[in-house]
């Protein structure tokens, strides 16, 4: 972080003059459009930007204009009430002094020392004060007990909500509370300017704007600590509520699940426009959330600390209700009982969460714990996507959503990390496959990637993974010198992600890097077992599924076999069947390549081959079934398929040829059992 007083220049960095690109930005912007109803946050001494906007005024001859700027200490109000008239300009402007929003809305002492000093989301930003007196100087920046409050909300309501040009420039903690309170009112289109959006005050607005679909950028500079200008639309988004004032996130599962469940973060933030938004979550993804410009606040804890000890607990509890939520939500659709008994303690006005089912919770628990929510929303359907249960928890809160996809945000200096890195090692993107052979469960951790990976002795792969995963990927690194880079453990999720953005493709478990991948655009090969099957994969058609079907898919990871077949036994053929042709050619459809019968051979006791039908979600896909016997030909319905030659690079010397068809397009209404048949 950078100090804004200690920067080395001849200019006063706290002024904005005529002659800079903002005031040029600002009065090109003025004789385009004409505005006739104006408002300023952070009038200052008057010598900035108030006096900016009100020469473009008088200069440009607008008429009829009403320009209301706001500032809250005393002595910058008195001070700004001289300067204007001393300018002639006291007569173009109306001065108002008090706080911009609602004084139950400013953070609190603590809020600022956690936002602005112990957890800063970005690097390289610029700060007001040093940091053992920050947060101090900001809450006093604000700590007028005695002057109005929410003239910003008295001045829209003078425009009916419908401004033409505002420009919010208040103190450095509030800058992004503001922000949404400002958007939580506007009823009709407004130009938007923030000043410094390199600033600690202005930078989350601003990465906000950029992936808020209800925003034009007009210009964004570097000058001094940087300024947008922006048009703003309000979507027609159902009932918007603009009473939530503080909302309570609850996603306290593992990463891949955050991943999905952060698909609604965007058309929640529409939905409660003014409400200030924390998120509760374990601790190891409280970094995923720092880069989301649509979480303020961010509740992390220890889930086996949680687990085993009472103080902990009713700490965690104490955090929550400092927060003081007047609505929680919990979008979990498999509830536990710790995330129930942490996110239900704390009495707000209301909790809404979903009805979902029993995997993680005893019925006769769920049941006393249903009668604490306000309401529950309901997900039918037995087998559903994820993403599809999130878009019935929004439906819900009347939110109509056609289509959710998985949401990863990275910070510029992650991709300046990834940048440098592939720079080092010399890294083709065209040429590196990311490899995530890890996972949260054993039983999705597969084998024999080496294996599947030998063919592709032309690429180079990073594995990515937790510590855990080290062992397993330094035995990869073993099986394949020279082509890997052994990460696991080394990365952060952020950088982890940035890697990935710059592979050609992902190989590997069911996990949160298969969701990354689909949120990032890189294909991906997925290794997708029998438990959830259909649930939280596949739903993009980036993704092709190596699979062996097994007549127990569906037993929710409660495998009742000696080991978990439908992962462990997936032949290495399968998998590099499906990484070349996903390398190959793009697909419109997601892939699944399954393996055929010659490529399972169950001794007594063990599974059979099954059919997908009843676990695939509703959709198209594409599937390639892989055999090992080119002798008997692939058959679909009753036109035999020409069986295309294998690439010399796929078999080694002495191996049976392997043979793939593409046995159909697939409807989840059609039957995967009648292709097999046909196959024998």
């Amino acid at each position: 972080l950078k100090i804004a007083g200690e920067v080395a220049t001849k200019a006063d960095l706290t002024q904005i003059d005529s002659q800079s690109a903002f005031a040029q930005a600002i009065r090109k912007l003025f004789a385009e459009i004409c505005p006739a109803k104006i408002i300023e946050t952070g009038t200052y001494l008057g010598t900035g930007t108030t006096k900016v906007i009100a020469e473009a005024i008088r200069d440009l001859k607008l008429k009829g204009v009403a320009f209301h700027s706001i500032e809250v200490k005393p002595q910058h109000f008195e001070a700004a009430q001289r300067n204007l008239a001393k300018s002639g300009l006291s007569g173009v402007v109306q001065l108002h002094h008090g706080i911009s929003v609602p004084r139950r809305l400013l953070p609190t002492l603590q809020e600022i020392e956690e936002q602005t000093v112990r957890i800063v989301e970005f690097d390289d930003l610029f700060v007001d004060h040093q940091e053992h007196e920050r947060a101090l100087l900001y809450f006093k920046e604000t700590d007028f007990g005695s002057v109005p409050e929410d003239l910003l909300g008295q001045c829209l309501r003078q425009f009916e909500n419908r401004p033409d040009f505002v420009l919010l420039d208040s103190a450095g903690h509030m800058g992004h509370l503001e922000f949404n309170y400002l958007l939580g009112q506007l009823k009709g289109p407004c130009h938007i300017a923030l000043d410094d959006i390199h600033h600690i005050k202005h930078h989350r607005s601003f990465r906000q704007m950029q992936t808020d679909p209800r925003f034009e950028l007009i210009v964004s500079s570097q000058e001094k600590f940087g300024f947008c200008i922006a048009k703003f639309t309000p979507a027609a988004v159902a009932g918007v509520d603009a009473t939530v004032e503080r909302l309570l996130w609850v996603r306290t599962d593992a990463i891949g699940d955050a991943a999905l469940a952060s698909s609604m973060l965007p058309h929640l933030r529409a939905k409660y426009p003014a409400a200030k938004i924390a998120v509760l979550c374990r601790e190891h993804l409280a970094e995923f959330y720092f880069a989301c410009p649509h979480v303020e606040t961010i509740l992390c804890f220890d889930w086996q600390k949680a687990s085993q000890d009472e103080a902990y607990r009713k700490s965690i509890v104490t955090e929550i209700a400092g927060f003081q939520p007047d609505l929680v939500l919990n979008s979990t659709y498999s509830r536990e009982p710790l995330t129930e008994l942490l996110a239900l303690a704390f009495p707000a006005r209301n909790f809404i969460g979903m009805e979902g089912n029993l995997s993680n919770i005893a019925a006769g628990a769920k049941q006393r714990l249903d009668s604490q929510y306000t309401r529950l929303i309901a997900s039918p359907g037995a087998h559903k996507l994820e993403l599809e249960r999130h878009r019935d928890f929004l439906a819900g809160l009347g939110v109509q959503v056609e289509k959710l996809e998985p949401q990863v945000w990275t910070t510029p200096d992650d991709e300046a990390v990834a940048a440098a890195y592939f720079d080092q090692e010399k890294l083709d993107p065209t040429r590196t496959i990311a490899l995530f052979p890890g996972a949260q469960n054993d039983r999705r951790i597969y084998p024999q990637y080496a294996e599947a990976l030998k063919p592709f002795a032309d690429f180079r792969f990073l594995i990515f993974g937790d510590e855990k995963a080290s062992l397993l990927a330094g035995q990869i690194s073993e099986a394949l010198p020279g082509q890997c880079i052994n990460l696991a453990g080394k990365t952060t999720l952020r950088e982890t992600a940035a890697l990935l953005r710059r592979c050609r493709l992902y190989v590997g478990a069911e996990s949160a890097g298969a969701h990354f991948a689909c949120a990032l655009g890189v294909p991906n090969v997925v290794v997708l077992g029998g438990g959830h099957f259909g649930r939280f994969m596949p739903y993009s058609p980036l993704t092709s599924v190596a699979c062996l079907p097994l007549d127990c898919f569906g037993c929710d990871w409660r495998c009742r076999h000696a080991k978990p077949h439908c992962v462990k036994d997936v032949a290495p053929e399968v998998i590099t069947e499906a990484i070349r042709d996903t390398l190959a050619k793009a697909s419109d459809k997601t892939r699944l390549f399954v393996q055929g019968e010659s490529l399972w051979k169950p001794e007594v006791g063990q599974p059979q081959l099954g059919s997908l039908k009843e676990h695939l979600p509703a959709g198209e896909y594409e599937i390639v079934c892989v055999e090992k016997r080119p002798e008997r030909g692939a058959i679909c319905g009753a036109s035999p398929l020409p069986i295309p030659a294998p690439p010399p690079s796929s078999q080694g010397e002495g191996e049976t040829p392997l043979v793939t068809a593409i046995v159909s397009t697939y409807n989840s209404e059609k039957f995967l059992r009648g292709c097999l048949e046909d196959l024998e």
